[in-house]
C-alpha cells in the first residue's frame, strides 16, 4: 500500500515537471532553429535590436515570440563572444525561468548560464 503522501510526491516529481516543461521545450526548439538559421551572421547593433524587442513587447506583441527572439539574440551574442553556447536543457530552463516558472537543476547543469539568459 502506497503511503498517504505518495500523491504529493507524484505531484512534485518528474511527471509534474515534465508536463510543465513541454511548452518551454517547444519554444526552445524555435530558439535553436533561429540560432542555427542565423549562424555566422553578425549581430548588428545589439542595443538597437534589444530596444526594438522591448518596444514590441510594450505594444502588446506575443510573449512567446518576444521570449524566443530575445533568447535567440542572447544565445548568438554568447556564442560570438565566448565561442560557447548553452545546451538545450539550459535554453529550456532560461525560457521557463523568464516565463515565471520555478526551475530546479542538478549540480553542474549550468544554473548560472540559465539565470543569466533569463
Amino acid at each position: 500500500m502506497a503511503p498517504m503522501w505518495q500523491p504529493l510526491f507524484d505531484w512534485l516529481g518528474d511527471r509534474h515537471s515534465e508536463r510543465h516543461l513541454q511548452p518551454w521545450q517547444a519554444l526552445a526548439t524555435r530558439v535553436r532553429e533561429g540560432v542555427a538559421a542565423r549562424e555566422g551572421r553578425p549581430l548588428g547593433d545589439l542595443p538597437s535590436t534589444w530596444q526594438q524587442l522591448a518596444t514590441r513587447w510594450q505594444r502588446g506583441a506575443d510573449r512567446d515570440t518576444i521570449l524566443v527572439e530575445a533568447l535567440e539574440l542572447l544565445v548568438r551574442a554568447m556564442q560570438q563572444t565566448s565561442r560557447l553556447g548553452p545546451h538545450p536543457g539550459q535554453i529550456v530552463g532560461a525560457l521557463a525561468l523568464a516565463g515565471g516558472t520555478l526551475v530546479e537543476m542538478q549540480t553542474g547543469e549550468g544554473k548560472t548560464i540559465v539565470a543569466a539568459l533569463a
